[in-house]
């Protein structure tokens, strides 16, 4: 069940209140039908999927029953009772809707030097033309340096760091390797030594570890433990951790695994189509289950694909006539940002795609928490 709202209020009170509609209809057909609580699953919406303005009272309300008056009818029986409930459609167009303010990092092109580099951004999707650079002194202050490459940008658990992919060309470009920094670009230190170019940081949930891939194998890095030790975990590339710290999703030959990252941990193969699917990200959000968007070409062109932490419910979430890529789940499901075209948009499944900038490698903030501590 999905709830919606208008655009009136701030878009966080419009998540929280869509999803307390759709909890009060689970609440209401748990306790009037005796339907398992746990065969229904809710969303809240909020303003993401309008079909209206809120130009008369009439196009608000329109928009306030959303739920009960837009999509295809599907009819779902319970015992002796049939309930007619609607099923989003998805669409392609592109759309002005306002967005979360929510900070987003991502990549641009450096064309300020006679070698073109790369540079790390962060800016607001509600307000994109406010944006900033990392570091502002370029390159962190390194001699000699003529360009700096950026990449693979993440955010930290505690939403106050990041890590990234980094290099920097003087005399000859050394290989990439993972830096952290502060979002303002202080404090920033390369916290892996190893002699490849590594790609593809993501951060544990505790702030503890950061786990990337390079030549084809997947590592470990722990940042709370003297000399900053790397182990490698198997093979695979672009690593993304589970917000429940138990798995790491990551690809290998164009599917999607899963595994347990301790040491012997179980590996699960989750998709096993024929096309390639690349570019798994956990969604942050864990009160809707354990979620993975990935990118697969199984319908032709590369879309946005939603699955369960088990590889089961495999749902469209965006599709567009180009490729997309890397997709990144706001914390607040269901929002999505991804990459096309070295452009970074936002899309809703179900609802309608809009431009935010012009870059590539999106990565969207995280809401503070608490400090992260290694511990003593």
């Amino acid at each position: 069940m999905e709830g919606y709202t208008d655009d009136e209020a701030e878009f966080d009170s419009n998540m929280e209140l869509s999803a307390d509609r759709a909890a009060s209809v689970k609440a209401y057909l748990v306790e009037n039908f005796g339907i398992e609580a746990d065969r229904l699953c809710t969303m809240g919406l909020g303003s993401t999927q309008p079909v209206g303005t809120n130009d008369t009272p009439e196009e608000g309300k329109m928009k306030w029953h959303q739920s009960l008056m837009t999509g295809r009818a599907k009819r779902l029986t319970f015992g002796a009772s049939v309930l007619a409930l609607t099923v989003p459609i998805l669409v392609g167009a592109r759309s002005t809707a306002p967005l979360a303010n929510s900070d987003l990092a991502y990549v641009v092109v450096d064309n300020s030097t006679t070698t073109a580099g790369t540079t790390l951004m962060i800016t607001d999707i509600g307000s994109p033309s406010r944006r900033s650079e990392v570091p502002p002194d370029k390159c962190f202050g390194i001699r000699g340096a003529v360009a700096c490459f950026f990449d693979h940008p993440v955010w930290s658990p505690d939403g106050e760091r990041l890590a990234f992919i980094f290099t920097a060309l003087a005399d000859s470009r050394g290989p990439f390797q993972v830096w952290v920094a502060d979002r303002d670009g202080k404090n920033a230190r390369s916290v892996t030594g190893t002699k490849g170019d590594s790609r593809h940081p993501t951060w544990s949930p505790d702030g503890q570890r950061i786990a990337f891939d390079e030549g084809g194998f997947i590592y470990r890095v722990e940042l709370c433990k003297a000399g900053l030790p790397v182990e490698k975990l198997g093979p695979g590339t672009n690593p993304s951790w589970s917000p429940n710290n138990a798995w790491l999703a990551y690809e290998l030959n164009g599917d999607i695994y899963r595994m347990d990252w301790r040491k012997g941990g179980s590996v699960t193969r989750l998709t096993t189509d024929e096309a390639v699917d690349k570019d798994p990200a956990w969604a942050k959000d864990m009160s809707q289950g354990l979620m993975i968007a990935w990118a697969s070409n199984r319908a032709g062109t590369f879309d946005i694909y939603l699955m369960d932490q088990d590889g089961q419910n495999v749902r469209l979430v965006v599709k567009e006539p180009r490729d997309q890529h890397a997709p990144d789940l706001l914390e607040r499901f269901p929002g999505v940002v991804y990459e096309e075209n070295r452009e970074v948009f936002f899309g809703a499944r179900g609802g309608a795609s809009r431009h935010i900038v012009k870059g590539f490698s999106p990565a969207m903030g995280l809401s503070p928490k608490k400090s992260i501590i290694c511990p003593k």
